[in-house]
């Protein structure tokens, strides 16, 4: 029997939830660890990095595999390990645990990410698809907004462990929610066919290409990439359709699109983080609350933008938030030791706004150019190239400040350098941006 729409919307909601609270709550509460265990800025930039890097690998196999054995399952066992390895983070008291329960959480989060957005589009119907998306956004930005702010006053008042316990409740009442009550209709693949080598191809490219600082190192990543497509090509069951890629163009430049403002904007939560408690002298708690303003307007914003792309072609709602998103990263780009407090709130609305109007149009964009067969794989590969982007958007500015600031604590003594690393990554961004606006037009209408 299938269940009501309202009850699997609530299932995807509160995942929706808890997944992305964690991402941006632990960047308020780096610092802190940091000073816990004498860890320098590199090392804590990779403590945030090694989720998403393993979210990014397993995302596209596990889209791949809820095609073929049930996205229900595959959600609930990412639900069953995502808040197991919370409790873990609560209880760990060293560095190798600490980073050995971000990647078992990362694999809970790429079985949530893989078939969420999936499940929704297949049991709403598509005049009402941008509307769930934005709502399902809304909630993402929502958490992402209380990741800071709410990560920032636990971490000032109980600790960093306890943002990943105040998860624990959440994903607990999810998993029960999820085996009572996530009843829906699924087509599986006839035979339980999985591509084993295409699998493992793709997760080393991907690893190669975001971790390792080396360019000859990313540059085989790059062949191996290359190689995966080929090998898909010619798979009786390939991981990904390469049809996808190479017959449907709003399909291919809106994933691009995606990509690129994603590495063009996450790690800005990451550095802002850095510049405001160190440069500017404030608490985590305090800090969280300025990197509120921008999620705010993403949350305020999303919903509207959803619905309007169910009347208005979502391809210009899109790209419209391209291009303020840019706007905003050249007023980061322009920050000082002396930036006032009003130019860095206006600058995080700015950007909030943008990405609040490209999210759910883009995503829209993405499912509706599919059929309903191929749902579960372009959500994943939705996913993928927004978690991607997310841990190419940290390799960079990982990069960048390994180059200028090098491994060590940012002190008062090195502000000016941290300064110019951020600025520097911050130029890096508005190229990506561009390059992002630039899909995001040619990609072609949807209807």
């Amino acid at each position: 029997m299938r269940s009501p729409k309202g009850v699997v919307l609530t299932v995807v909601l509160l995942n929706s939830f808890i997944t992305p609270f964690i991402t941006a709550a632990i960047n308020i509460a780096l610092p802190p660890i940091g000073k816990e265990f004498n860890l320098d800025a590199v090392t804590l930039s990779w403590l945030a990095t090694s989720y998403l890097l393993t979210v990014a690998v397993l995302l596209l196999p596990f889209g791949r595999l809820g095609d073929l054995i049930g996205r229900r399952i595959i959600f609930i066992t990412g639900t069953l390990i995502f808040t197991l390895t919370s409790l873990l983070h609560v209880l760990t008291g060293s560095i190798p645990l600490l980073f050995f329960a971000r990647v078992l959480q990362g694999i809970g989060g790429s079985m949530i990410f893989a078939t969420g957005i999936a499940i929704l589009t297949a049991v709403y119907p598509e005049e009402e698809r941008g509307k769930v998306i934005g709502i399902n956004i809304a909630v993402t930005y929502t958490a992402i907004a209380l990741g800071p702010s709410l990560g920032g006053f636990l971490t000032a008042h109980l600790g960093w462990r306890s943002i990943f316990g105040f998860t624990v409740p959440f994903g607990a009442i999810g998993l029960l929610l999820s085996i009572l009550g996530l009843k829906i209709e699924e087509k599986r693949a006839p035979v339980l066919r999985f591509d084993y080598p295409g699998a493992v191809i793709y997760g080393l490219s991907v690893f190669l290409l975001i971790y390792p600082p080396s360019l000859l190192v990313k540059g085989i990543g790059i062949l191996l990439f290359l190689l995966f497509l080929l090998w898909e090509r010619r798979a009786r069951d390939p991981i990904l359709d390469i049809n996808l890629l190479k017959e449907n163009r709003v399909f291919l430049y809106s994933s691009l699109s995606s990509f690129l403002l994603y590495t063009s904007t996450f790690a800005t939560g990451f550095l802002l983080s850095f510049y405001l408690q160190f440069i500017k002298g404030l608490g985590p708690q305090t800090a969280g609350l300025y990197i509120l303003a921008r999620r705010i307007s993403q949350a305020v914003i999303s919903p509207s933008a959803g619905r309007t792309s169910d009347r208005i072609e979502p391809v210009y709602i899109a790209t419209l938030g391209v291009g303020i998103a840019i706007i905003g990263l050249v007023f980061l780009f322009n920050f000082r030791i002396d930036t006032g407090i009003l130019y860095i709130l206006i600058t995080l609305i700015i950007l909030g706004l943008g990405f609040g109007l490209f999210s759910a149009p883009n995503t829209s964009a993405i499912m509706g150019s599919v059929s309903k067969e191929n749902y579960g794989i372009a959500s994943a590969l939705n996913a993928t190239v927004r978690v991607v982007g997310q841990a190419m958007s940290m390799g960079v500015a990982t990069a960048v400040i390994g180059l200028i600031l090098g491994p060590v604590r940012i002190t008062p003594e090195r502000f000016s350098r941290f300064l110019q690393a951020m600025r520097s990554t911050f130029a890096i961004f508005i190229v990506v941006g561009i390059l992002a606006l630039f899909f995001s037009i040619r990609r072609g209408r949807l209807r």
